[in-house]
């Protein structure tokens, strides 16, 4: 994604009032036990398991200095993108989902950076972002949302909802925008130097059925398949909420909905009026909307998500018992809990309580 954004010199950046310039890595923060597929450096997670005890104090010094010199080796910055299948025409490339894998050794130092980056950020993140975080989950924003909505509901007044939908957000932030956003965040000095050359010459290349693309140079967004690349896309929306007055902004990640309350008296000739507006362009407006998984209705009835759960729990219970008719029932019992009743019970704190 093109920017007219130049990153400042270092020495002209803003002063945070609170700095993070560098990190420890000590042999307990380095847990070689990794459990996903190969990457592109063809390192087999079980032989780095096996050999854990024995390598653990190189691969820590290997890290120091990547964090020491603010250096990442290049084949560390090399995705390997296996498209996957989803559904519809196999000769639509929009219809195959990239997986994106990276060298091993690169996402155990991210973990470790990671560990420590969000702990220093922590208090400094929007209250109303609640994709990535630990302690903050779907069903807290949809509770949080709708108490909100519900307590204006029950004094006659009106909430409108918009939905948004960020095309491609990860791949389109712009580098220059987010190092000045890490650097305004405190991660200053030889850490902030590091995340430079983290983003800096990334490459990737596809693979298909054993054939290998040549490599294509990544010049913007979040790095996909990473351990970072989530932390950094919310540092990069961070300071959107701060910017919207006379309405509130959730965030999950990169869905985003926005809430505005009116009193019941501005909404009396709301027939004479046109729809929302967003660059000329009228916001559809929806009796039903899939929000974070969950069916809701502008009357604030459940009745859509119940039909949609029930018809998705039959399914998955219909498979089953076709496919497992054979089992012992302790494996029936694991098949139903995974498959029928987490769609159930997802999110029915919000739901149950009007179930009548």
């Amino acid at each position: 994604a093109s920017t007219d954004f130049l990153l400042p010199p270092m020495d002209q950046l803003p002063t945070p009032s609170k700095q993070l310039s560098s990190i420890n890595i000590s042999c307990e923060d380095v847990y070689l036990a990794p459990s996903k597929a190969f990457g592109c450096d063809q390192l087999s997670p079980c032989f780095i398991k096996l050999c854990a005890g024995s390598i653990v104090q190189s691969v820590t010094s290997l890290f120091q200095e990547s964090i020491m010199y603010s250096h990442v080796p290049d084949e560390w910055k090399i995705h390997k993108i296996t498209p996957v299948f989803k559904a519809g025409d196999r000769h639509c490339v929009s219809n195959y989902r990239p997986i994106s894998l990276l060298c091993i050794l690169s996402k155990v130092l991210e973990s470790i950076i990671d560990n420590k980056v969000i702990p220093f950020i922590w208090g400094l993140l929007c209250r109303n972002q609640f994709g990535f975080l630990s302690n903050r989950f779907a069903v807290s924003q949809l509770l949080s949302f709708f108490s909100i909505i519900m307590s204006h509901y029950e004094k006659g007044n009106s909430v409108d909802q918009v939905y948004f939908d960020i095309r491609k957000a990860f791949n389109l932030v712009p580098h220059s925008i987010l190092l000045f956003k890490i650097w305004r965040l405190g991660i200053t000095g030889p850490l902030w130097c590091w995340f430079r050359d983290y983003l800096a010459h990334r490459q990737h290349y596809v693979c298909i059925d054993g054939c290998s693309s040549s490599l294509l140079p990544v010049r913007s967004g979040a790095p996909q398949g990473s351990i970072l690349g989530p932390l950094l896309f919310l540092v990069f929306i961070n300071d959107v909420p701060s910017v919207i007055n006379h309405s509130d902004l959730y965030l999950f990640a990169d869905d985003s909905k926005l809430q505005q309350v009116s009193s019941s008296s501005n909404h009396l000739q709301e027939d004479k009026f046109p729809g929302s507006l967003i660059d000329g362009t009228t916001i559809p407006t929806l009796e039903s909307h899939r929000d974070l998984g969950l069916m809701v209705r502008s009357d604030l009835s459940w009745s859509d998500h119940y039909r949609h759960i029930s018809s998705k729990a039959y399914a998955s219970l219909y498979l089953i018992k076709r496919s497992f008719s054979t089992v012992d029932g302790t494996v029936k019992k694991r098949l139903y809990i995974s498959l029928v009743q987490s769609k159930l019970a997802y999110c029915s704190q919000l739901w149950r309580p009007n179930l009548k």
